[in-house]
């Protein structure tokens, strides 16, 4: 069974590579990842955990803040993860398409005075 899993404060950035941040909530453990990072080049799609950066010996390496023991586990949760990144990047262009067509209309509620 696969992970049941949540995109929240997705960030559109695209930077080379870099298409977003966002944070993972990951049910029924109630876990919370922030600062994602995801990635694609090409066909290749792929995400990130956060990363502690360490200079050593002239030399960058990133050292993952989040890793999982059971790389069955972890597999099931990174393809659930992807679904969702892709049905996040579908809702967008979707959005932006409806913007698009009519600049004005807005599913924001007025403000109270």
């Amino acid at each position: 069974m696969k992970p049941k899993v949540e995109i929240g404060q997705y960030r559109e950035i695209n930077k080379g590579s870099l298409k977003a941040y966002f944070s993972l909530l990951i049910y029924p453990e109630g876990q919370k990842i922030l600062d994602c990072q995801y990635f694609v080049k090409g066909t290749q799609r792929w995400f990130t955990f956060p990363q502690k950066k360490i200079e050593r010996n002239g030399k960058t390496e990133y050292i993952p803040l989040v890793s999982y023991f059971d790389k069955e586990y972890f597999e099931k949760l990174k393809g659930s993860v992807l679904e969702c990144l892709t049905q996040q990047e579908n809702n967008a262009q979707s959005n932006l398409n409806q913007n698009a067509a009519s600049p004005f209309q807005t599913d924001a509620s007025p403000l109270p005075f």
